[in-house]
């Protein structure tokens, strides 16, 4: 009688413990669900099970699932788009072409997708899949990609088709984008070392204008 006394007690002091999770600790679950199983296994369940909660207590700080990717949305935008975008801000006072703050600001871009771990893990595999949380990943990317966008338009010579000039800035936007993309990709498999990857993208990013502006995407400086 007494065990099961025990047992009972010691089952009810860890579930009072766990639902003292905070928001922060159950966002972090959630990130971590994803990063093992994938964005469709994103339950208030599993959730609330990596947590170390009683599923109740799940609701104790989100009342749906839907809140919670809304949640994680906003972690992203502070803790990996608003750093990027500062360190292009901070790029404009530099030229374009300047191949050397570019490569510190790559250096400091991979720092900071080897500091966001797990979360920058599930930004990089999970945009573009088809639930709730891809589509909240890809509208993080699009709001990168204008970043990028408003960048390249403040430096290249703008072409006397306005219309044409922001598709063309767009698209280069994309392509750098997706080309830094691939680059963490290589990194985190191994592939190359991170001094190499910030360099190259420096110098792939530096002559970029230059190159859209033969390709007949810009207007001649």
């Amino acid at each position: 009688m007494s065990g099961a006394s025990d047992s009972s007690r010691s089952e009810t002091g860890d579930r009072r413990t766990g639902s003292r999770a905070g928001r922060q600790d159950v966002l972090d679950a959630a990130v971590a669900v994803v990063a093992e199983h994938g964005a469709s296994a994103l339950t208030t369940g599993r959730i609330a099970k990596r947590a170390g909660i009683v599923q109740s207590g799940f609701y104790a700080h989100f009342p749906n699932i839907a809140a919670c990717v809304e949640a994680l949305e906003e972690r992203i935008e502070t803790q990996v788009r608003e750093p990027i975008a500062d360190g292009m801000e901070r790029l404009r006072e530099t030229g374009p072409g300047d191949a050397e703050a570019l490569t510190a600001y790559f250096l400091g871009l991979i720092d900071l997708v080897r500091e966001s771990g797990a979360l920058m893990d599930v930004f990089m595999r999970f945009r573009g899949d088809p639930s709730p949380l891809g589509a909240a990943l890809d509208r993080c990317e699009a709001a990168l990609i204008d970043d990028l966008t408003d960048h390249l338009d403040a430096f290249v010579a703008t072409a006397r088709d306005e219309e044409a000039h922001a598709r063309a800035c767009r698209a280069v936007a994309l392509l750098l984008v997706r080309q830094a993309f691939d680059g963490m990709g290589l990194l985190r498999a191994g592939t190359i070392e991170r001094e190499p990857l910030a360099r190259l993208l420096a110098e792939q990013t530096s002559k970029i204008g230059a190159s859209a502006s033969r390709a007949g995407l810009f207007a001649q400086p």
